[in-house]
């Protein structure tokens, strides 16, 4: 049974690096009880918050949108942020590795986008089922791992979104290796917009 969210609403937002334990002192304050449709992680290194929203139909991104900068949080942390609500909403394409909920749980999450052109974008779709997704399923330490595609975003394209629990380097050891190398040249090569500089990755630890 299908346990990830059909969408996300994914937002991105920097805050003043003194203020970034505090800001998730009160994200728990005010959305603890939505926990199960609701998550945090953080980049400590960017001072920067993600916040994931899971949800079943389109018609509720309004009102979430509404809740996101009318809420009682959005007005508590206004004076902290260094940024705008960096915001964009995906779909699910393929559970590859499913998690525990609808929305992320992993300790830690690394976002991996690309952008495929539209015109091979359905040679690229074939053809990752046999190469990446194979290659991660045989990989214990990746926890879950889903691929989302930008409905709305000023960065669109691929997302594939990978939870996972151990150290980051040994995850990251993974997409290193030469096996998967191979992979992601060809991927370079043959479907990613800006080739060699087309992949976007960050990792963010649960806050």
């Amino acid at each position: 049974m299908q346990k990830s969210s059909q969408y996300l609403l994914v937002t991105e937002y920097e805050v003043d690096p003194s203020k970034q334990k505090k800001t998730i002192e009160k994200w728990y304050e005010c959305f603890n009880a939505e926990k199960n449709v609701r998550t945090l992680y953080y980049n400590e290194k960017m001072h920067s918050l993600l916040e994931i929203y899971g949800f079943s139909d389109l018609t509720q991104l309004n009102q979430e949108l509404i809740v996101q900068s009318k809420s009682s949080y959005a007005q508590q942390i206004l004076p902290w942020m260094d940024s705008d609500w960096r915001r964009q909403v995906l779909g699910l394409k393929d559970i590859v590795i499913d998690q525990n909920g609808i929305i992320p749980n992993s300790l830690y999450l690394q976002l991996r986008y690309i952008e495929v052109p539209l015109k091979k974008y359905e040679e690229y779709d074939n053809w990752r089922k046999n190469t990446i997704f194979k290659y991660v399923r045989q990989k214990e330490q990746i926890k879950s791992f889903l691929a989302y595609h930008t409905i709305l975003s000023t960065r669109p394209g691929v997302m594939f979104i990978c939870g996972f629990d151990c150290p980051t380097e040994d995850y990251l050891e993974i997409f290193s290796a030469d096996e998967f190398q191979k992979i992601s040249n060809e991927a370079k090569n043959k479907y990613i917009y800006n080739g060699p500089n087309g992949l976007f990755t960050k990792v963010y630890q649960q806050a």
